[in-house]
């Protein structure tokens, strides 16, 4: 009779557990580009000051940083005082040169006052208003990113749970371990603050509005304890994410360590089935 060669299923269990382990990948390598991609904005702005022309832009409505400073259109619209000679205002030929064209004559014997304005902030800069438009869009996009990641790894950790224990694979220790710490990287990248607006908690990642808006506070520390705002700064900015970064690398060793343990056990079964079977 023709013999047919079966797979072991131990080989079938493996191949199976190969598709998981590429998916796995995938997704726990664009959580880590989204974390370097945060962190290397916090250098830009805080270290790099790429935006430092535009202080105040965290207190601004919209979008754009191109609008024209209020004090500025008035400046632009307020005539300037004439000049007085000997308790009188000149005439209009004395200061013709000085005075724009479009502007009123004065009424006789009226003594104008200067206006004095505050001093305006240098407008920001071109550079400033790139940098502020492209890391408005990839500060949330990165943040959005890592969190569906997040979410898709662990229904992909728990395949590979469930693989491994229906199949009898091995390896299903480290496996749970890994997905535990898939759940708690979950937790550290949700946004809290947009699913419950009321609650003091907040996700690892973070906008470029909480980004600016804590630069400012950080810069302008209260007189008791300047440390905490310091504090408090480097460690929502710079600490939350390094630990989400811990938590990222456990569930990948775990991982790995239950995939190793599947190999082996699935080597052994292959060799204990024979080379073949006979029908």
């Amino acid at each position: 009779m023709e013999q047919l060669r079966l797979p072991p299923a131990g080989e079938e269990s493996r191949a199976a557990f190969a598709t998981l382990k590429s998916a796995k990948n995938w997704f726990w390598i664009l959580i880590l580009l989204c974390a370097v991609v945060q962190l290397t904005a916090f250098v830009l702005v805080r270290v790099g000051g790429v935006i430092d022309s535009a202080a105040a832009l965290a207190d601004r409505p919209g979008p754009s940083i191109n609008a024209e400073p209020a004090t500025r259109r008035a400046m632009s619209t307020t005539v300037p005082a004439p000049w007085i000679i000997d308790g009188h205002p000149a005439s209009a030929a004395a200061t013709g040169a000085s005075r724009p064209a479009s502007a009123p004559a004065s009424a006789p014997g009226v003594v104008r006052q200067a206006v004095e304005f505050l001093p305006v902030a240098p407008p920001p800069t071109r550079k400033a208003q790139i940098w502020y438009d492209q890391l408005q869009w990839i500060l949330p996009a990165s943040k959005f990113l890592a969190m569906v990641c997040s979410l898709l790894l662990t229904v992909t950790l728990l395949l590979g749970l469930q693989l491994a224990m229906v199949g009898r694979t091995g390896g299903a220790g480290p496996l749970a371990s890994s997905l535990v710490w898939s759940l708690v990287l979950a937790v550290l990248l949700l946004p809290w603050r947009q699913i419950l607006p009321d609650t003091s908690l907040t996700g690892a990642l973070f906008g470029l509005e909480e980004l600016l808006s804590g630069t400012q506070i950080m810069r302008q520390p209260p007189r008791e304890m300047p440390w905490a705002g310091t504090t408090w700064y480097y460690a929502r900015f710079v600490g939350y994410p390094v630990v989400a970064l811990l938590v990222w690398s456990l569930v990948g060793s775990r991982f790995t360590l239950g995939y190793r343990r599947m190999r082996v056990s699935t080597q052994a079964d292959i060799i204990d089935a024979g080379p073949s079977d006979k029908l």
